[in-house]
């Protein structure tokens, strides 16, 4: 009779921790449930008031910028430099930023690991001239209201670059993923090398365009206006051009080239698949 009694009351205790755990568990689901049905507000400006902006030193006399890692970049003329990092405090703090001669180097350090676009770490630069920009991570590019005389822009990344402005020489290098749009409102001459599989779209007009195509990526300048192409075709990427007064170039994959604008002056050798359109 005893140890059946033992038995009971050892059941009865087990059935009470039980029941308090189960309680404790729908009160945290309820509490889960409630903070959902209250929206996405709520918890956005949780996330918006937890990101910090940091200032860090940048002088005028920077002229050159190398971005590497998961990175945006958000550059812009202006009179009087500036730079800010913007983002999760703890993935701001291990953004390094370092001056040497006329260069600003941006990289990480440590473990950096952004959840989503809507989190990724900013760098907001303001510069009274740029001539050479290179990106080597995945983090994204806008550039915007600058002129001058020459930029060298670079890409080995898989982020992608957006850049409005007028420059009378303009070299872009594409090697990576990325893709590139160009909005330029006059230019000389522009010189594009597609190595990898990003996209470039150009807008605007200019004078004279070199592309040299060895990619998977495809050119689309049908509403860049131009007098003159240049253009060497080795990849499976197609081309889209509007060119008014000259074309000349070799096509030697398997890439198709469509022209329009009915220019004078045509010398193009084709050994490749890929076709010639005149449009």
């Amino acid at each position: 009779m005893k140890h059946i009694l033992r038995t009971g009351v050892t059941l009865l205790a087990l059935s009470v921790v039980l029941t308090a755990a189960s309680a404790l568990v729908i009160r945290a689901h309820a509490a889960t449930v409630a903070a959902s049905a209250a929206g996405p507000s709520a918890s956005g400006n949780a996330v918006s008031s937890a990101l910090a902006s940091e200032r860090r030193e940048v002088e005028a006399r920077i002229v050159n910028v190398v971005m590497s890692g998961p990175l945006d970049l958000l550059l812009r003329a202006g009179a009087t430099p500036e730079l800010f990092i913007k983002g999760d405090p703890k993935l701001v703090a291990r953004v390094t930023t370092r001056m040497e001669g006329n260069t600003l180097y941006v990289a990480t350090r440590g473990i950096f690991i952004s959840l989503g676009k809507s989190e990724a770490t900013r760098v907001e630069l303001t510069l009274p001239a740029i001539e050479k920009l290179q990106f080597s991570g995945s983090g994204d590019g806008n550039i915007k209201g600058f002129k001058g005389s020459k930029l060298d822009l670079r890409m080995h990344g898989s982020g992608d670059v957006m850049l409005e402005g007028e420059f009378t020489q303009l070299q872009a290098n594409m090697s990576g993923s990325g893709d590139l749009q160009l909005q330029l409102d006059r230019n000389d001459m522009l010189e594009l090398n597609m190595l990898g599989s990003g996209d470039a779209l150009l807008n605007g007009q200019g004078k004279a365009l070199s592309a040299r195509l060895s990619g998977s990526g495809n050119l689309n300048a049908a509403a860049f206006r131009l007098a003159t192409l240049n253009v060497q075709s080795m990849g499976s990427g197609d081309a889209r051009v509007s060119v008014s007064e000259e074309v000349n170039g070799r096509l030697l994959g398997s890439g198709d080239l469509f022209i329009q604008g009915n220019p004078v002056r045509r010398q193009l050798e084709k050994h490749g698949s890929g076709d010639i359109i005149w449009k």
